[in-house]
């Protein structure tokens, strides 16, 4: 685990950074600069300011979650489902990876709850498995620890797995954000560009879903909602930005506003443009393809 975070917290600060700072996520001047960088001119100009990380991969293997905890980034309790990978999606992407020789810095095992997935453990397997092309691939598992049907799934993981284990004890734990509030309905985010994306693209990896892959793993969570299908059905390769996505999905996260360090004046926590969305989906989910 502590090298797993070691090698993440070595990667570069900010890949397209135009400036001789070294400028920190708390400081005035970070946001002050971000603020500048971000406009739609000066990103027409200089292009897009966080670049996407190829070398984690966030894996949301299922949707299913026994806590649901309120603005949940994946959207579990907002917009429940049992959606999950299946074995196949996987193999094909360990495939493609190996075609390519692709070294990872880390899979996170994500969901929802990934102890829900009937196939954990063989998913577990193929990954470690995978490190005889990637020695240095960190395998990582992401839970809230909660109830005992998770600890028994946890007590039976392959050696070789880390495990991240938040211990929540209830749908009231944790620090969510006001993951519905679109920027593309704020008045405060009108001077931007939401090619630039979040800092989430840079350090927490691409997201690989059952509708393919996502520049992160909360935009896949989003896409699943408003059913635009831009999730990438190949394995990306290292000059592919995903763009088209970026600029999609980023317009109605609630961590592009929150990392810009803006201070929006509304109290609301689902704008327009989510609650709609959600509306449509509890009458009828998107049809999304699935990535094959």
């Amino acid at each position: 685990m502590i090298d797993f975070m070691k090698r993440i917290a070595a990667m570069p600060r900010f890949s397209r950074g135009r400036v001789g700072l070294r400028i920190t996520g708390n400081s005035r001047l970070f946001f002050r600069f971000l603020h500048w960088r971000y406009r739609t001119g000066v990103t027409r100009r200089l292009g897009p300011f966080f670049s996407q990380n190829h070398d984690l991969v966030q894996m949301d293997i299922t949707y299913d979650c026994n806590l649901k905890c309120r603005s949940c980034g994946r959207q579990c309790d907002q917009a429940p489902s049992t959606e999950r990978i299946s074995l196949q999606q996987i193999d094909r992407f360990l495939e493609q990876s190996r075609e390519r020789n692709r070294q990872y810095i880390g899979f996170r095992v994500m969901g929802g709850e990934p102890t829900l997935h009937p196939d954990l453990i063989e998913i577990l397997e193929r990954l470690l498995e995978y490190r005889k092309v990637s020695p240095g691939t960190a395998v990582r598992l992401e839970t809230n620890g909660f109830g005992e049907e998770t600890k028994k799934v946890l007590s039976r993981l392959p050696e070789g797995v880390l495990v991240l284990d938040t211990g929540k004890k209830s749908r009231k734990q944790g620090q969510f954000r006001r993951i519905n509030l679109a920027p593309v309905d704020l008045d405060e985010c009108r001077p931007y560009s939401f090619l630039n994306a979040c800092r989430n693209k840079h350090y927490c990896g691409f997201g690989f879903t059952p509708y393919g892959f996502y520049p992160c793993g909360t935009a896949g969570a989003i896409d699943r909602v408003f059913g635009f299908d831009v999730g990438r059905k190949e394995l990306p390769d290292h000059c592919d930005e995903m763009i088209e996505a970026t600029e999609k999905l980023c317009a109605y996260c609630g961590f592009f506003w929150e990392k810009l360090g803006l201070k929006v004046s509304t109290p609301e926590t689902v704008s327009s443009s989510w609650h709609d969305a959600l509306e449509r989906y509890r009458e009828k989910r998107p049809p999304l393809s699935l990535y094959r």
